[in-house]
């Protein structure tokens, strides 16, 4: 089961563990403005710029949000890491 981290340079933002999805929107040359990635437990590792958007993770049925601007995101071992400048907690 996935864990996510969301950092800024005001600290950890959000830390959850055991999630079933994470999605996350990409920014990337070759992919569709506004693709997402959906990363579920045993995920390949991937590294990964992203755009400003609404981060979404659930555990069971319940989801939960994070607005964030642009940033960096890497999946490796079930975890995923994403490192902005600052975000907004919405949901």
């Amino acid at each position: 089961m996935p864990d996510l981290e969301i950092v800024s340079e005001q600290g950890v933002i959000v830390s959850q563990k055991d999630l079933d999805e994470i999605v996350v929107r990409r920014r990337e040359e070759g992919f569709a403005s506004g693709s997402e990635v959906a990363i579920l437990p045993g995920h390949a590792p991937l590294l990964m710029k992203t755009g400003s958007c609404l981060v979404r993770w659930r555990r069971g049925e319940e989801w939960w949000g994070q607005h964030v601007p642009q940033g960096v995101c890497e999946v490796a071992d079930d975890r995923v890491t994403l490192v902005v400048t600052r975000s907004q907690h919405v949901v």
